[in-house]
């Protein structure tokens, strides 16, 4: 968990990094390693990245559906299921994780797989992981309002009973965003002094059934259409600024984003990039034949007015394969990956962010939730604790799998004894027959 390696990448201000190490590039895109970028970003500090929540093994699965995987790899017994409805139709070959395949390859970043053992614990580390994260912070009740970090380096602020880190050359609004966006107090306060933003990047919290539920547990709402349309982002963002923003998979979004809100927001598509999510064996960590869910999320990219001169294209498709943290909609870091297509010392802006970035201004109601010092980022003297924690844990669930086969083997020979048993009646029973005959 040394960040010693990274340290030729220091963060000033939003322009001035170079990519490292943790974003290898492909001409089809990057594969990204958040925790190295994390290491990087706050190594100095102190503070490493929660291994277990990027300890993604095996693709998401309901626990029972692991088991049985798990059961068929150390057997090689298939087990019989019952259907309930036709088999679905052969599917054909997604290209967006075909492509995220090839580059895979191509970096040489593929490895064995998952072995039984993985599939039975089912990624249970990276699940508990997320929970704490999620259930030990008060934020946002206990952050504060405003607050950011002019230095070069990261620094510390205490609040509410919990300690936050916070990046070099950030800042943070904390608040209801869309009872905000008539406020033209809250447009000044995200200006400050400076110049309207170079880049937005947005995550809507997108309406939909299951992210309601989510969503209601953590403490933000989803929102319609008509009230991300109102979001004063021209006077928020400067001419021939980079917008972004992620989208689910969802058709409807999909219409609901390109034919209404960037519309609304006068902003012109230019570019599709894609998230592709992958285990740490570089399997998508969804598929048709187990989940309804495609394994990447969509970039829509655009830009208010004509690309500022002197800049490279942007280039109209892109993957981001990682593997992906377990703590619910979070996404990967993209400062390093959109910086050379913004003006050099540009300035960027997050919407419904959850976290901050070197050189950018975060806003939003849950802005500090990942900045918590022991949530996503922990010491090196917690790291120690919990590999110590883990180790019990593995312990504990090896010892109950042990029972677990001892039982199934001894259930397994009282079947067999029974069976054996009935056979033995039913060849005396025939016997005796003749016998009387």
């Amino acid at each position: 968990m040394d960040a010693s390696d990274d340290a030729q990448l220091t963060p000033r201000d939003g322009g001035s990094e170079t990519v490292g190490a943790a974003e290898r590039p492909h001409s089809s895109g990057w594969l990204v390693d958040e925790p190295a970028q994390l290491s990087r970003l706050y190594g100095a500090a102190g503070l490493w990245p929660d291994l277990r929540l990027w300890r993604i093994a095996t693709p998401f699965l309901m626990d029972q559906q692991a088991a049985a995987i798990a059961r068929e790899m150390e057997t090689g017994q298939t087990a019989v299921r019952r259907r309930r409805r036709p088999p679905p139709p052969p599917q054909t070959e997604d290209p967006v994780t075909a492509a995220a395949a090839r580059l895979l390859t191509e970096l040489h970043s593929t490895a064995d797989s998952p072995t039984p053992s993985e599939y039975r614990e089912n990624n249970s580390a990276a699940r508990r992981a997320a929970r704490e994260v999620l259930e030990g912070s008060g934020e946002p009740l206990t952050a504060p309002r405003q607050g950011g970090n002019p230095t070069d380096e990261p620094c510390f602020m205490e609040s509410g009973g919990h300690r936050y880190v916070l990046p070099a050359r950030s800042a943070f609004l904390c608040g209801d965003v869309t009872a905000a966006f008539d406020d033209v107090t809250v447009v000044s306060q995200l200006l400050g002094d400076g110049p309207r933003f170079d880049c937005v990047l947005l995550d809507p919290p997108w309406s939909n059934r299951f992210v309601r539920r989510k969503r209601k547990r953590h403490g933000y709402r989803s929102l319609e259409a008509a009230e991300l349309a109102s979001l004063p982002l021209p006077r928020l963002a400067a001419p021939g600024a980079l917008v972004a923003v992620w989208c689910t998979n969802s058709t409807a979004h999909g219409r609901t984003l390109r034919h209404t809100l960037l519309p609304a927001w006068g902003v012109r598509e230019i570019a599709l990039w894609h998230w592709v999510k992958v285990t740490r064996y570089g399997r998508p960590i969804t598929s048709g034949s187990h989940h309804s869910k495609q394994p990447y999320e969509q970039l829509v990219l655009g830009r208010l007015g004509a690309a500022p001169t002197g800049l490279p294209p942007l280039p109209a498709e892109r993957l981001i394969v990682s593997v992906p943290c377990a703590v619910h909609s979070r996404k990967p870091l993209l400062h390093d990956l959109l910086r050379p297509y913004l003006p050099s010392g540009y300035r960027g802006l997050e919407v419904f962010a959850r976290g901050l970035a070197p050189g950018w201004t975060a806003w939003g109601d849950q802005p500090l939730l990942l900045q918590r010092v022991g949530g996503l980022l922990i010491t090196r003297r917690q790291a120690e604790e919990v590999q110590q924690a883990e180790e019990a844990q593995q312990k504990a669930e090896g010892r109950r799998r042990d029972e677990e086969l001892e039982q199934a083997e001894k259930s397994r020979k009282a079947e067999q004894q029974q069976s054996d048993d009935e056979l033995q009646q039913r060849t005396e029973i025939h016997q005796d027959g003749r016998r009387y005959d």
